[in-house]
């Protein structure tokens, strides 16, 4: 059974690139992922390693004569450079951890004096920097019975999402969807609010969407915060929807009312433990929760142990699973994943594509019964990547509903919130 087919052509220049075949829509904050059959052009920051996205810290500063100035955070060197005397800026400080901390200046002039400036920041990637903007616009037919049809496709649908940096503190978004019996637009934001020695959260972000359908208009509110730092991270969502509001992806069966969502990590040993709680509830009178444990373990240098237990209406999940690294580019990946009294057991051996030119695949077994197959190669002397996959049908992919793999652990919360009812990270109708 034939999973994903497609062509894509990468433009570094533009940090973009084009596809064409089986994909999966890109979106807002509120927007669902939906596999379709199509066309997608879409930003790719990837294909610039040494570019950084996200808003970084900037200094600001005055020395009288030529001076020397050396950055510091949490006693480790980031950089010297030498400054001229009258006003100066810093930007583009890396590498920094993404979560909040604090930097420290110090300054020494040609007399030997010396001025130390104290400068707390906070990275998160929901903060773009001033000017760069991240972006997709799709076109084709919604991707149905994926897993269980190699060609199954629906109606027409067209998508448009945006998020720019307005500023080191702010960042907007819009997104508009449109199919012959759905159209949707929305627009949110994002803010860094002003630094507290407290659990006060550093950002805030909202988003607003109306929609039409054959059942009328509606709408829908999200508002969330999280605040990220080394003793630990915090996040949280309310969404609030109507009862007519529908967007691309969303299961007909359940019409959301509201939605609720908080995640908290704890570094504990060395290494951080993650608990999340999800829930949501539908105009159908329908309630969903989730209850998630989840942690990665490092053994070694080339060994890690990967550990997730759900807990809902639905009943436990135990997904473990080890990952071995066998080179830069190969990794061997197994995992068991218990289900009730059911349980399965995948083996999964990955190479990734070289940086130029090559091949890349995922083959994959479950139960030693369904295979699976993923295979990427780039041809040479130009910016084209083909991709293939296959599956045995009814072949299930990621192992619980809003996870991956114990080696890349769990979707964002956001996304994991909304795939709460599917199997697969994107949908596709059935």
């Amino acid at each position: 059974m034939r999973l994903d087919s497609s062509w894509r052509k990468d433009f570094p220049e533009q940090r973009a690139s084009l596809q064409i075949g089986d994909l999966v829509s890109q979106g807002s904050s509120w927007g669902y992922p939906v596999r379709f059959g199509g066309i997608q052009f879409s930003s790719r920051f990837e294909l610039a390693p040494d570019f950084i996205p996200f808003s970084l810290p900037v200094f600001h500063g005055e020395t009288s004569l030529p001076a020397t100035a050396e950055i510091y955070t949490n006693t480790q060197k980031l950089a010297q450079l030498d400054v001229a005397p009258g006003p100066f800026d810093i930007l583009g400080l890396s590498p920094l951890q993404a979560g909040q901390g604090e930097l420290q200046l110090v300054v020494r002039d040609l007399l030997g004096r010396q001025q130390v400036i104290y400068q707390p920041y906070y990275i998160t990637p929901r903060l773009l920097q001033p000017g760069t903007s991240e972006f997709s616009y799709g076109f084709g037919a919604i991707r149905k019975s994926y897993g269980f049809e190699s060609n199954h496709y629906g109606q027409l649908m067209a998508s448009a999402f945006r998020r720019t940096g307005i500023s080191p503190g702010f960042t907007y978004e819009w997104q508009i969807e449109a199919s012959p019996h759905q159209q949707t637009i929305g627009a949110g934001g994002a803010w860094l609010l002003p630094y507290f020695e407290s659990i006060f959260p550093r950002v805030i972000n909202s988003s607003l969407a109306v929609s039409h359908g054959n059942d009328g208009q509606g709408a829908q509110l999200i508002l969330g915060m999280e605040k990220q730092q080394r003793s630990g991270n915090f996040s949280a969502q309310i969404g609030f929807s109507s009862r007519n509001f529908t967007q691309a992806g969303m299961l007909s069966n359940f019409r959301t009312k509201n939605t609720g969502m908080i995640s908290i990590g704890i570094p504990l040993l060395r290494q951080w433990v993650n608990i999340g709680y999800i829930q949501r509830s539908s105009w159908q009178n329908d309630q969903q929760w989730q209850l998630s444990l989840a942690s990665n373990i490092r053994i070694n240098n080339v060994t890690q142990l990967g550990i997730s237990i759900l807990h809902g209406n639905t009943g436990t999940t135990v997904l473990a699973g080890l990952n071995f690294i066998l080179d830069s580019r190969t990794t061997i990946t197994t995992d068991t994943l218990r289900e009730g009294s059911k349980q399965q057991t995948a083996v999964q051996l990955q190479k990734s594509m070289p940086m130029d030119n090559g091949t890349g695949y995922r083959p994959a077994i479950r139960d030693a019964t369904r295979p699976a197959f993923h295979g990427k190669t780039r041809m040479p002397h130009c910016r084209v990547t083909l991709l293939a996959a296959m599956a045995s049908p009814v072949t299930r992919l990621l192992p619980a509903a809003g996870c991956h793999t114990p080696a890349t652990g769990c979707l964002h919360p956001e996304k994991s919130m909304k795939a709460l009812p599917s199997s697969i990270p994107a949908r596709s109708a059935i």
